[in-house]
């Protein structure tokens, strides 16, 4: 999001993320892989809750989407595979995590929001596409077409 806020930013809009983690788990990432964007912590997901951003269920199917997603994630940062069920534990070691994440499922949400407080664009990770649709963010050309409806 760091190059994306920065856009952003140049077209007058400003950024927050709300992250679906524990204040200290946050913490521990950030440490490792710092943000240049302002964060929040939410592990309760009570933004998620009043953004109607919806959880998947739980289903084998999408334990199989997220495992293959981290195969990928994993292959991207460290040029290995590894096989299904070992990769999550590799990243959360990569990580500097002991724990699983506790929020399989969480969708992702962009809002923009204008001055008054109105949500005037919306994308939720996986909302069109299902499963194929998990870890689909808007690109940043979407992002700045979608500010227009902030100024027009």
């Amino acid at each position: 999001m760091g190059d994306t806020t920065d856009k952003l930013q140049a077209a007058g809009v400003e950024t927050l993320a709300v992250i679906a983690s524990p204040r200290d788990r946050a913490k521990l990432y950030l440490r490792f892989h710092p943000a240049r964007v302002p964060l929040a912590a939410d592990p309760d997901l009570a933004s998620h809750r009043a953004f109607g951003v919806p959880r998947l269920e739980h289903t084998q199917e999408l334990g199989r989407t997220i495992a293959t997603r981290h195969v990928e994630l994993l292959r991207q940062r460290t040029g290995h595979e590894l096989p299904i069920g070992q990769d999550g534990v590799e990243l959360d070691r990569l990580d500097g995590f002991e724990d699983g994440e506790p929020h399989v499922g969480v969708n992702t949400g962009h809002f923009l929001i204008d001055r008054a407080g109105v949500i005037r664009w919306t994308s939720i990770e996986s909302e069109h596409d299902g499963l194929a649709g998990i870890g689909h963010m808007p690109s940043d050309e979407e992002l700045l077409a979608a500010t227009q409806l902030l100024t027009d």
